[in-house]
């Protein structure tokens, strides 16, 4: 739970929203939704214990997978263990904790109900865990306590229940490995 933070954005037009997002490494790289930064004037990060970082600055992104890496000034920070592989089958049980209306740390279970192959060729999980508005970013975890994904979209609606989906921790290692960043 110390690895989960809430993403605070001011945007340019003066708005302000929050996500979720999760420590990386001790050093303070983290990784969030790339849709909860967009035009982003400012962004900091709150920990559960309440401190707050000084400016996250946005390293690297990807409007396909929704990914986004970000960096503050840090040193010793609790963080997440990513799984090497992303593997999982539907009923498998995963754990998710996120931040929704920033109610910190709020932790909900479920199951992967599908894995779904995008007509892009990108991978989606579907889970039965619950993403509402500021959990965009949450992390999925397996039983071994390691993050195999990232909550990133839900289909609301009536009639719609626990439509909600995660990218593969395959596109974050992806993507660290792009910007040249190592775990």
């Amino acid at each position: 739970m110390p690895a989960v933070v809430t993403v605070n954005v001011l945007q340019n037009d003066g708005a302000t929203l929050t996500g979720t997002g999760f420590v990386l490494t001790q050093d303070g790289l983290l990784a969030t939704c790339r849709h909860t930064l967009q035009e982003a004037l400012y962004t900091n990060i709150t920990f559960n214990n309440g401190a707050t970082s000084s400016e996250a600055l946005l390293i690297a992104q990807d409007p396909q997978t929704d990914l986004a890496l970000l960096k503050i000034e840090a040193q010793h920070l609790p963080h997440v263990q990513l799984s090497a592989s992303d593997e999982v089958l539907p009923g498998q049980t995963i754990t998710e904790i996120g931040n929704p209306r920033r109610l910190q740390n709020t932790v909900t279970s479920g199951i992967i109900s599908q894995v779904r192959l995008q007509k892009d060729g990108t991978i989606w999980y579907q889970i039965s865990a619950p993403i509402s508005p500021s959990s965009s970013g949450s992390p999925v975890f397996n039983g071994q306590g390691q993050v195999i994904a990232m909550a990133f979209a839900s289909i609301q609606g009536e009639g719609n229940q626990n439509l909600n989906f995660a990218i593969p921790v395959r596109y974050i290692h992806q993507l660290l490995l792009q910007q040249e960043l190592a775990l």
